[in-house]
């Protein structure tokens, strides 16, 4: 509860994936960057952020470096709901999380904060 409230109250942008990079939440920073509600991120793949200018190279970067040392630390574009440009920095890192309800078959979160304030990132790509 205590978690949750800190992530909602956060001035950094905040992204948790599943194993299979379906989006699980995203906290009111990252919405108000990227101008999707929550309901129209859930269950989608972050892919749909990406565009002409995303660095194809980052992106390669970001899953080698979570599938082997667990985190990553880069700069790309991603693009807003209605199509504009903006600078992401990331500080990604993935979580083991086991649960006995869920099968006893590990989840891996994979939770990406964007250091700027949402507020500040987006007067950039203005």
């Amino acid at each position: 509860m205590l978690l949750r409230a800190a992530t909602e109250l956060s001035f950094s942008s905040i992204l948790v994936t599943d194993a299979q990079h379906r989006i699980l939440y995203a906290n009111p920073a990252f919405c108000a960057t990227t101008g999707y509600s929550p309901d129209e991120l859930e269950g989608q793949n972050p892919r749909i952020l990406q565009g002409p200018l995303t660095d194809e190279s980052v992106i390669e970067k970001l899953r080698h470096d979570l599938d082997t040392t667990g985190h990553f630390t880069g700069s790309t574009f991603n693009y807003r709901k209605g199509g504009r440009p903006y600078l992401v920095e990331w500080r990604s890192s993935s979580y083991c999380c086991h649960s006995a309800t869920l099968r006893k078959q590990p989840l891996l979160p994979r939770v990406s904060v964007s250091p700027w304030p949402a507020r500040f990132s987006t007067r950039l790509a203005r």
